[in-house]
């Protein structure tokens, strides 16, 4: 944490043009996520500073010293820091003090009302020498005063406690804030600001035009002497100090981070383990688990990774192995696949899964508290784990890295292509909740990796948030060890076996496709391709892989269907004797698969509907096989690389047959394309080059993580013996039952100190909360968190979380947001008292279509490039927030730093703006009067839906989940038990988004 204070006028306002040029600036910084607190230091007084600020167009500070040093107000909390004041009054007397000056010094004149404080005597005194100056304080010192003279411009004179001037009051804040003084820099031109560059070891800017009297003063220090006056000349030294902070902080980051990285890969879906993967084995078990899986192996060997761990889900069933039910499992070099228990233990299809998402980042979370170690990057695959990454990376503050794999609005196209209709798409794929989450994902993104360029002008570039200088093109590796051609491995009995028991004429050459029982595999047109020809019908064979199978009436419903049309299709072509369909193989056998083919001088073909990159192209081409690929995704990429075959469309089967006939039938090219494919694998697609261009990246994204050490930073406020805790919002009226309700929480809260926590969590101001706290009676909270998440305080003394305000302004850009939001139609800015906050932008909805505006609006932000939160309470109110902040967030931010377990929490939720705390971990209650945005929610797991309203509704959850005797249970109405109904309307991501939550067809 860096702080910055500063003089104003002479230093950093002149006049208009510099307090323009100076708030340019700074916001700039602010955007970045790169910014020092910021401390205005000035004799002016705080009402003073502070209309100066609003009229000059300055930047708001988040302290203001005021008063020459004699008092500190700190604007998250719209408070006065008494504690400072509380250290001034010792052997100070003001009215004392005003005596003896008016006696010592007749011609002397008392400045105006508004430059006086309680510890500070100020005066215009003209023209005086070191000696009347010596005297005065002498005469003071005499009468017993603690007191001390600051005498500047050859006019003001100002007496305070000896312990007050600008200085020390950046010293006692600093030592408050917990800054070292090595983080901190100062800038001045008046003898006034001398305390401040006596300061040991901060950095000093001293603009041109600073004052003899200053000059003096820092003679023989270390000092940044600006060569240009006032504005220009701060920003100057500001730019030399934060450059140093920022080359001084790489240089940790090498010699510290960057030697002892801990990733974390986040694939959710799917059967992983770390030998023998099941791939093909249905539609969630393919190439991205095999490619996770080996990144995070490669990456491991690395040696400036330390550890690599691969978070998924835990599966407990038993039509799987139980290796799935491991929490750990080692992978070698520091590498661990982490199995989290998130939903149901059984095996579900990743369309399904939406529901537990959030239950799966508290679990995360949960980890790294357990551990004690936050991860350098996040990188999440897939989309389901994008929503995951996202959401954790924006709280924990470390970088994010997405890989899509396959894209929902691909996919979506490919399949109204394939006239799928759109209910029916709906229903089975949930595309517009995956769409959603990819979309944040690439919202929160420090980069994307994608695997070819035609992912990124074909398929990302048709999301809201497309930014192309985020997309970082990094082909996988394959571990090419397992993969050779003909003669330099064997290929075993059984594989000749599994092929040729269906084939007449084995001696041909084979056309191979390995790939899942999956429509957008597009097999079918490969069959319908290969039986027109009469010329492959006779010359060549064909061979499918196309996953295990017993009994198809077995498998998965995508699976059934895909093979009974390929039977079906085999039957109509009469193809017995010339297609092979072996019924099992095991993932060893898999290159021996493919040398088969080669050997029999045959081709590959990826007949896919699209593919993202096509990790069967490579395997095949190390092992000196041809290929024929879609010319959808990744196979232009490796085709071009490569050079060892050609791209077919899928979706056109004359074309598809003429190819194959080409291709077997030219000897020559075929050997050179054999050649090629060999070399090209060895130049373009192996790990170890892989990870030295993911990691060349990832390094570049180091110095920005802007994580609050959530889990050693020292803190000034705690709350340690709190093992469980209360959240609630607030409403302004009681109503009947509330009287009662109330003093039951009261009484319960009291009766369970310390070990039970009470929390506000409000979109309201702090001033207006601590109001309506104190008329409604209820407990004295622990924690404040307030303007829908914007701050957050702690305690009795109202401590500000100033690691959660750094933390949010990572790049967020109100002005830019306010400028494209404010041409919507129909939306009115608020303009009541507090309704607006530095982190927060609030308008009224004028007219009836609230949820379609939330979503308008934010699609419009990510157009822009805009990093924020759209949310909507009531139907009528519309905020928009840090992407960062939110309730939810904000309650998790803080138990976490706090080491509270999530199923420790209960949330009572009203509002639109509290979904996000209530679809994980935390124990919901859902009151009666809740907003109509929340009715999607009452399905969700751990959700107690009371029928009592206001406060009642409150204490009612707490019996219901044993929070009043520490019990702790789920009611079986909360276990997330679904409602016929809850299939078509159940809230995933946003209250506004739905999912069906059906696990079969």
């Amino acid at each position: 944490m860096l702080l910055f204070s500063t003089d104003i006028d002479g230093t950093i306002y002149d006049g208009p043009t510099s307090s323009k040029r100076f708030k340019a600036f700074w916001s700039k910084r602010r955007e970045d996520g790169n910014c020092p607190l910021l401390a205005y230091n000035s004799g002016r007084s705080l009402e003073n500073t502070r209309n100066l600020i609003r009229e000059a167009g300055l930047p708001e500070p988040e302290f203001v010293i005021g008063g020459v040093g004699t008092e500190i107000y700190d604007l998250s909390r719209n408070a006065r820091v008494v504690e400072w004041e509380e250290t001034l009054s010792d052997h100070w007397d003001f009215e004392e003090v005003t005596q003896l000056v008016r006696a010592h010094a007749a011609d002397i004149e008392m400045q105006p009302a508004e430059c006086q404080n309680p510890f500070k005597c100020s005066w215009f005194w003209r023209d005086r020498s070191s000696e009347d100056i010596e005297t005065l304080a002498t005469i003071l010192q005499e009468a017993g005063l603690d007191a001390q003279i600051v005498y500047s411009s050859k006019r003001d004179l100002d007496v305070l406690p000896r312990r007050a001037n600008k200085g020390n009051a950046l010293a006692w804040l600093a030592e408050w804030l917990g800054v070292s003084h090595e983080d901190v820099a100062v800038a001045g031109d008046s003898g006034n600001d001398a305390s401040m560059f006596l300061i040991d070891d901060v950095f000093r800017i001293l603009v041109a035009n600073a004052e003899r009297t200053l000059i003096n003063h820092v003679d023989g220090l270390d000092v940044y002497r600006a060569e240009h006056p006032c504005v220009e000349g701060t920003i100057a030294g500001l730019e030399e100090w934060m450059n140093s902070r920022r080359k001084a902080s790489a240089k940790r980051s090498k010699s510290t981070t960057f030697d002892n990285l801990y990733l974390v890969h986040i694939s959710i879906h799917g059967l992983i383990r770390g030998e023998n993967l099941e791939l093909g084995r249905d539609a969630d078990t393919g190439g991205q688990c095999r490619y996770v899986l080996e990144l995070v192996k490669a990456l491991a060997e690395h040696e400036n990774v330390e550890q690599v761990d691969l978070f998924t889900r835990l599966i407990s069933d038993a039509k799987v192995s139980p290796d799935y039910a491991k929490p750990v499992e080692p992978l070698g070099n520091g590498a661990f696949i982490r199995r989290i228990q998130s939903g149901p233990r059984r095996y579900i299809r990743k369309e399904t899964l939406w529901r537990y998402m959030d239950a799966f980042i508290d679990q995360c979370l949960a980890i790294f508290r357990q551990n004690n170690r936050l991860p350098d990057i996040i990188h999440a695959h897939y989309a389901d784990a994008g929503y995951v990454g996202s959401r954790l990376a924006s709280l924990l503050g470390c970088p994010f890295v997405f890989t899509g794999h396959s894209l929902g609005r691909t996919k979506l196209e490919q399949l109204l292509k394939s006239g799928n209709q759109p209910n029916r798409i709906e229903r089975r794929y949930n595309t517009s909740t995956r769409i959603e989450a990819e979309e944040l994902s690439l919202d929160s993104a420090s980069f994307i990796i994608t695997s070819t360029n035609q992912e990124v002008e074909k398929q990302y570039s048709i999301y809201d948030q497309y930014v192309p200088e985020r997309m970082r093109v990094v082909p996988p590796g394959v571990d090419v060890t397992r993969f050779a051609p003909p003669g330099s491995a064997d290929i075993p009995d059984a594989v000749f076996s599994k092929i040729e028991r269906f084939l007449d004429h084995p001696e041909r050459p084979a056309v191979l496709a390995i790939a899942r029982a999956d429509e957008k595999k597009n097999l079918a047109n490969l069959i319908r391709a290969f039986g027109e020809s009469k010329t492959l019908r006779n010359q060549a064979n064909l061979v499918l892989v196309a996953g295990n199978r017993d009994r198809i009436q077995n498998l998965n419903p995508g699976a059934r269907k895909v093979w009974s049309e390929l039977l079906r299709l085999i039957d109509d072509y009469d193809l017995y004797g010339c297609v092979s369909i072996p019924k099992h193989h095991e993932p060893s056998e898999i290159p021996a698969f493919y040398r088969y083919a080669a050997l029999r001088k045959g081709i590959f073909v990826n007949p896919a509907l699209t593919e993202p990159f096509g990790l069967t192209l490579i395997e095949a081409a190390a092992s000196g096989l041809p290929s024929l690929a879609t010319n959808d995704g990744g196979p232009r990429d490796i085709l071009s690389n490569c050079k060892n075959g050609a791209l077919i469309e899928p979706l056109d089967v004359p074309a598809m047959t003429k190819a194959l006939e080409d291709a077997l039938s030219d000897p020559k090219q075929w050997e050179q394309w054999s050649t090629n494919g060999i070399k090209g694998i060895q130049e373009f697609y192996t790990w170890k080059g892989h990870v030295e261009r993911y990691l060349d990246h990832a390094s570049n994204l180091l110095e920005e993580i802007t994580q609050p050490h959530l889990i050693t930073e020292k803190i000034r406020s705690s709350l340690p013996l709190k093992d469980r805790m209360i959240f609630t919002g607030l409403e302004e009226q009681r109503i009947e039952g509330d009287a009662e309700a109330i003093d039951r929480i009261r009484e319960m809260a009291n009766a369970n100190l310390p070990k039970l926590g009470f929390g506000i969590c409000s979109g309201r101001s702090l001033p207006m909360v601590r109001q309506l706290i104190e008329e409604l009676g209820l407990p004295s909270p622990d924690v404040y968190i307030t303007q829908l998440g914007a701050e957050i305080h702690y305690g009795k003394r109202f401590v500000t979380d100033l690691a959660w305000a750094k933390h949010l302004a990572h790049r967020w850009e109100p002005d830019s947001i306010q400028q494209v939001v404010n041409q919507v139609q129909g939306l009115k800015l608020q303009t009541e008292k507090d309704h607006q906050h530095r982190f927060k932008i609030s308008y009224e909805i004028e007219n009836e279509a609230a949820p379609k505006r939330r979503r308008e609006i934010q699609k419009l932000l990510r157009e822009n490039n805009l990093q924020a939160k759209v949310i909507l309470s009531q139907g009528r109110w519309l905020d928009i927030v840090p992407l960062r902040s939110g309730k939810g967030q904000a309650i998790r931010y803080v138990t976490m730093r706090w080491g509270i377990p999530a199923d420790r929490v209960l949330f009572y939720a009203r509002r639109g703006s509290d979904y996000e705390a209530m679809s994980g971990q935390f124990l919901a209650v859902l009151g009666a009067d809740h907003s109509l945005e929340l009715n999607p929610s009452k399905s969700l797991p751990r959700v107690y839906v009371s029928r009592k309203p206001n406060f009642s509704g409150l204490w009612d959850g707490i019996r219901a989940y044993g929070f009043d005797d520490g019990s702790i249970r789920i009611p079986r109405s909360a276990s997330g038990l679904q409602p016929e109904e809850a299939e078509e309307n159940e809230s995933v991501l946003a209250p506004d988004f739905v999912a069906h939550v059906n696990d079969g067809e």
